[in-house]
């Protein structure tokens, strides 16, 4: 549960980031604590005003996860409605669809 809540957090903040007019990373952030392996199985989440830039954004962050050798899925293949989704539905998906991140 805590990996779902640390990768919800570096998207969304990814996405919020990516609203400006230019898109620049200025800093990170990454648990001290965490010990676990890398993530295999990603699922990217990008919330956002505009649906269009939501998924252009979803689209190329899974282009670069895929480009390190992980697996990831947009959102949007695999939920419903963005604008009306709830905790509940996206542990669901989370777990059909076995991500690990």
């Amino acid at each position: 549960m805590k990996k779902l809540y640390i990768c919800l957090l570096v998207v969304i903040a990814a996405a919020l980031a990516s609203c400006g007019t230019t898109s620049q990373m200025s800093a990170a952030w990454k648990d001290p604590d965490y010990q676990g392996a890398g993530f295999k199985k990603l699922l990217v989440l990008g919330i956002g005003d505009n649906q269009m830039s939501t998924r252009l954004f979803e689209d190329e962050f899974v282009t670069a996860i895929m480009a390190g050798g992980s697996s990831a899925t947009a959102s949007y293949r695999v939920l419903p409605n963005i604008e009306t989704l709830n905790e509940d539905e996206i542990k669901a998906a989370v777990k059909r669809g076995q991500y690990d991140g």
